[in-house]
């Protein structure tokens, strides 16, 4: 059985743990283009049980306007999300909640203010940037999930939506590339859509083509495997 405390900005499961700082993120305001002053820090710890190796469970902490938080850490799709309280040592994650895109784009959402039924919006927007003193496999993750995010990106804005398509259709991608992107061959794996979906699928990664280059070149991969599950 695993006991979860969180003591101050300590989080203790069992006796013998280790707690591992996985990821650091500084986030300034979107219109700071020069000072790029941090405004927000966040972290991804990861607590592992010494005796097993395994991970026993990942928190966070969110530093903004002063004040630290606990908050409850997870990996959605690609974006990385950071659920915390209205105020420092509160446990009611779900009031608040910052979320950091893989273009590096962070958004700050306050749950408090919102009307029942209303389309929950940003309160802030901000530019972040993993830190360089985090882990080389947490800096790579981040890389690869840019880059793939933007290939998907690239080729939703190509894709001709058929009058078959209904939302929730979601189709697995083989695709072959060069080196600069240039698409070689599209594959179709499990797919929900009929004959006319696939083709309309396959169509826009050609059209999509030369695909997006990833930043770090380490990330690049002739042979990718993309879900295409446009939202609308």
């Amino acid at each position: 059985m695993l006991l979860v405390l969180f003591l101050g900005h300590t989080a203790v499961a069992g006796e013998n743990v280790t707690e591992n700082l996985k990821e650091t993120w500084g986030c300034h305001a979107i219109s700071d283009i020069f000072e790029k002053k941090v405004l927000v820090r966040l972290t991804r710890i990861e607590v592992t049980d010494d005796d097993s190796g395994d991970v026993a469970f990942e928190f966070g902490s969110i530093f903004v306007a002063g004040s630290e938080y606990i908050a409850v850490f997870s990996v959605q799709g690609f974006d990385r999300r950071w659920d915390f309280g209205e105020s420092p040592g509160d446990d009611a994650a779900g009031e608040r909640a910052f979320v950091i895109h893989p273009d590096g784009t962070g958004l700050l959402y306050d749950f408090t203010t919102a009307e029942e039924g209303e389309e929950e919006s940003p309160e802030r927007i901000y530019n972040c940037v993993m830190e360089e003193s985090n882990r080389p496999d947490a800096m790579a993750a981040n890389a690869e999930a840019a880059y793939i995010f933007a290939i998907q990106q690239r080729i939703n804005r190509t894709w001709v939506r058929p009058p078959s398509f209904t939302v929730g259709m979601k189709c697995v991608l083989n695709v072959r590339q060069l080196p600069g992107g240039e698409v070689v061959s599209v594959t179709l794996g499990s797919c929900d859509g009929d004959e006319a979906v696939k083709r309309s699928i396959e169509a826009a990664v050609f059209r999509a083509s030369p695909l997006p280059t990833p930043a770090d070149p380490s990330v690049f991969d002739r042979n990718l495997r993309l879900v295409f599950e446009p939202a609308e």
